[in-house]
């Protein structure tokens, strides 16, 4: 799966991949959100 990913990137340009960073940036922000409810 990752070499799917890697291979994809490989076609974007670097808006693109800006926008997957900003994605999982905010993936961790929200994991890090539950683990401040779960306390």
């Amino acid at each position: 799966m990752k070499k799917e990913i890697i291979e994809k990137d490989k076609g974007k340009n670097k808006k693109e991949n800006k926008n997957h960073d900003d994605y999982i940036a905010f993936l961790g922000m929200m994991a890090t959100l539950d683990l401040l409810v779960v306390k």
